[in-house]
């Protein structure tokens, strides 16, 4: 916790840590089979010490980090993985790493987009789980009220679909198409 604290927003202990290496201390420690306390510990170092640091993440990098985070993240208990999510969307802000996130398979040859999606719908199946009996406490009927006007007020409008070599969606607002 130390190391995160004095490598956060201290460019001079970010280069420190990285010169004397840091980044080959770290990536031991970021395995799914860690201590769950000692796994966030790590990733909270990461994130200060080696994120934040061009060079560092360059050393990351050259140690395939981002493969390791991937396959830490696959198999890695439930607590510490909603900070292992953060710093790796934080991390993927870089070029390299978007790369080296782009090469990953995990064990059943999964990408790390089905795998995201995976986490996803675990997460969603759980939040439901804990929804069902919040719903069962609370009432039935006033709780599926509330769930319908959340799902209205989250609920996009339809895009214009444009023709092309595949379906394109054009949001008009802001000019960002969607494939």
């Amino acid at each position: 916790v130390a190391l995160s604290l004095l490598c956060s927003e201290a460019p001079d202990n970010q280069a420190r840590f990285g010169e004397h290496g840091g980044v080959s201390v770290l990536l031991p420690l970021l395995r799914p089979r860690s201590d769950a306390r000692l796994l966030l510990t790590a990733i909270d170092a990461l994130w200060s010490a080696v994120v934040a640091s061009p060079q560092n993440t360059l050393r990351l990098l050259q140690r395939d980090g981002v493969l390791q985070l991937l396959d830490c993240l696959e198999a890695c208990p439930f607590a510490p993985r909603a900070h292992l999510l953060s710093c790796l969307a934080d991390l993927l802000m870089d070029a390299g790493a978007k790369e080296q996130c782009q090469e990953w398979h995990g064990r059943s040859r999964q990408s790390a987009v089905q795998m995201l999606l995976g986490l996803w719908r675990e997460e969603a199946a759980r939040l439901g789980a804990a929804g069902s009996a919040l719903q069962a406490r609370r009432g039935g009927s006033e709780m599926q009220r509330d769930r319908e006007r959340e799902h209205k007020a989250m609920r996009a409008p339809e895009l214009p679909t444009v023709a092309g070599a595949g379906e394109v969606k054009v949001d008009v607002r802001d000019r960002k198409s969607v494939v």
